[in-house]
């Protein structure tokens, strides 16, 4: 009697009222059943607190790989506005600047206007390249050999060497790729650009690896107008997935007639 009054005193006048006159455990089968409750509960609400952050964890790398994807089509916007002034000015340039390649022709041999196209296309789109060691992650294990490849030198090279093989910049009048342009006509570059997902989890969701891009018949001719096609095949490296991004500009030819006339003379 004593004992329960001074836990009363204690817990004051509506400790009975908060513990819902509930009755002390009993020591024994019950008391092990209740506890055994208990433990379950926990064990229900830690399985749904993995569930949860498994999927919150999932929403955020593809919101991190959405943002980059993002960034990375400004870019080929970019690029694709440098390559169309780039062509309205060097189409009707000097051809003792391009080896004698003719005015207003890409085909010529060695295509020195249209590689002198690319070259401004290029430009912005080596902040977007992979390094060495993201592509090849599977082949170089050694890690002295992943730490000499992250310098300054491998990462400019790195991109030099990729956008030949993952940038086709073509230009088009009225929608269809053309190598001849006239004085006024319109001039639109259009830039496609293989960008390599590197977020975690999100890259299987979001992007394909190569070899399912170029199941896409449209997608495959695209990847063909590169400069090096040839080169694609160490990117169909298992573990590596794009998406391609792609780019248009159009603006006027710069051409003028004036230059006919001191050429004819």
């Amino acid at each position: 009697m004593a004992r329960h009054s001074i836990v009363s005193l204690r817990a004051g006048p509506n400790f009975a009222a908060r513990s819902g006159n509930r009755a002390p455990l009993r020591s024994g089968p019950e008391r092990d059943r209740v506890w055994k409750k208990r433990a379950n509960q926990r064990g229900t609400t830690s399985i749904e607190v993995v569930i949860c952050l498994m999927i919150l964890i999932n929403i955020w790398f593809g919101l991190a790989q959405l943002s980059l994807m993002g960034v990375g089509s400004l870019v080929v916007q970019h690029a694709a506005h440098r390559a169309a002034r780039s062509a309205i000015v060097l189409l009707d340039d000097d051809p003792a600047h391009f080896d004698g390649a003719p005015r207003q022709q890409l085909q010529a041999e060695g295509e020195p206007r249209l590689a002198a196209i690319r070259n401004a296309a290029y430009a912005p789109l080596s902040v977007l390249a992979p390094q060495f060691d993201e592509l090849l992650n599977n082949v170089l294990a050694a890690p002295t050999l992943k730490a000499s490849l992250q310098s300054d030198l491998v990462t400019t090279a790195s991109s030099l060497a990729y956008n030949p093989v993952a940038a086709a910049i073509i230009l088009e009048h009225d929608g269809e790729p053309v190598d001849s342009f006239a004085t006024n006509d319109n001039v639109t570059a259009h830039v496609a650009y293989l960008f390599s997902c590197r977020v975690p989890f999100a890259r299987q969701l979001i992007c394909k690896s190569l070899a399912d891009l170029k199941a896409d018949e449209e997608t495959s001719k695209l990847l063909e107008r590169v400069e090096n096609p040839s080169l694609q095949k160490v990117l169909e490296t298992p573990g590596l997935y794009f998406v391609v991004l792609q780019g248009h500009e159009t603006l006027p030819n710069q051409g003028a007639n004036y230059h006919k006339k001191k050429e004819a003379s």
